[in-house]
């Protein structure tokens, strides 16, 4: 069974979970963005709440052998990724983490509080 810091235990045992999607996109640029109100640095990286992140889904199973995707919708409003697009991104890697939001609405970004999806 997996372990998690108190910090975490304890949000997760609260009847509403609220929290905050990091998406590193590895395109010819690397971009991160965040479903947060603001920006949020964590690893070093700064996550922009305004980098265009529009609407994210989780992957969909079913009884057929598929890969797990994440459908994410970007409004490059600044045009900054339509020609990385227009290149090919398929196959580029994205990383997906959350971070739940303790009491006060803030993420938690400690060692071990950030977790892979």
């Amino acid at each position: 069974m997996r372990q998690f810091p108190t910090s975490i235990q304890t949000i997760l045992n609260n009847d509403i979970i609220k929290y905050a999607f990091l998406i590193k996109l590895e395109f010819n640029t690397t971009y991160y963005l965040t479903s947060f109100n603001r920006n949020i640095t964590y690893d070093g990286n700064t996550y922009i709440a305004d980098g265009g992140l529009y609407e994210y889904d989780s992957p969909k199973f079913s009884s057929i052998v598929d890969r797990e995707s994440y459908k994410i919708i970007i409004a490059d409003i600044l045009d900054q990724m339509v020609e990385e697009f227009r290149i090919n991104v398929v196959g580029k890697p994205i990383t997906v983490k959350v971070a739940l939001l303790d009491s006060s609405e803030e993420p938690l970004l400690s060692s071990g509080e950030v977790l892979s999806v």
